[in-house]
């Protein structure tokens, strides 16, 4: 799904990148082939923006985290079998805070933004306010 709900300042801001959908098959087909009990993992995108890697697992336990509450809210309309949560899963992430035990067991999947208002990447194009 194509990103169309922010502008060039916003996403240099979150370092927000969407993944073209021929990469989420691609990887979501590698899971499949090389996981072993691949219905036993809580599948976990910790930068989901629309929630392009948890859609083709609906018949599992997904989990997307977003810093960008607009993002979770397009995602939690196109997909109703995901738990989605609006946090920023660089800074201070627990398994508590997305309702997951030391118990389950984790694939995180995704393509995380490593380049939010914090990171030195692109810092001369940032402003400080985040985006809401």
């Amino acid at each position: 799904m194509v990103q169309e709900h922010l502008n060039f300042q916003e996403m240099t801001n979150l370092g927000c990148f969407y993944t073209p959908e021929k990469y989420v098959d691609h990887l979501i087909e590698k899971i499949k082939t090389q996981i072993p009990n691949f219905a036993d993992f809580v599948f976990l995108d910790s930068s989901c923006g629309y929630g392009s890697f948890l859609k083709p697992l609906k018949n599992f336990k997904t989990i997307g985290c977003d810093i960008d509450s607009k993002a979770i809210e397009i995602a939690k309309i196109k997909d109703e079998n995901s738990k989605y949560y609006c946090l920023n899963t660089l800074l201070n992430f627990s398994r508590e805070s997305v309702s997951l035990t030391y118990d389950d067991k984790l694939i995180v999947i995704g393509n995380p933004p490593y380049n939010d208002t914090t990171s030195k990447v692109k810092q001369d194009l940032k402003n400080t306010t985040p985006c809401e």
